[in-house]
């Protein structure tokens, strides 16, 4: 058992690694962390296409389908769908189902704008 824990630990910091690549690389391309929305979702999921309406006039979403991108979904611990990453600079939200999305739009209107901290982006 202790080697499987050893394992799982290997695991968890490969992935956190990844996730610290993505964002230094993020960094460096655009000047600095901007606010980026995913919509996670699949093809036979019945809140998808309502999710999505929601999201509809919200600036900059990218909707991707989590059976095609297992890897990347895999990355931000998606087990439900549908499901919104919101990535700041101030570190990332997720909200898990319709309820969660439609505060989200409620609460953060209809563009993504910035990231919304006192960063500047």
């Amino acid at each position: 058992m202790k080697s499987k824990k050893i394992k799982d630990i290997k695991i968890l910091d490969f992935y956190t690694k990844v996730l610290y690549d993505i964002n230094i690389h993020r960094k460096s391309i655009n000047g600095g962390m901007k606010m980026r929305i995913m919509l996670f979702t699949t093809p036979t999921c019945q809140y998808c296409g309502p999710a999505k309406e929601l999201l509809a006039d919200t600036e900059g979403v990218e909707i991707i389908n989590a059976m095609e991108n297992q890897e990347l979904a895999g990355m931000y611990g998606i087990r439900s769908v549908p499901c919104l990453i919101v990535e700041k600079c101030s570190g990332t939200k997720t909200f898990i189902g319709l309820d969660q999305i439609a505060k989200f739009v409620d609460e953060n209107g209809h563009s993504s704008g910035g990231c919304g901290c006192s960063c500047g982006h």
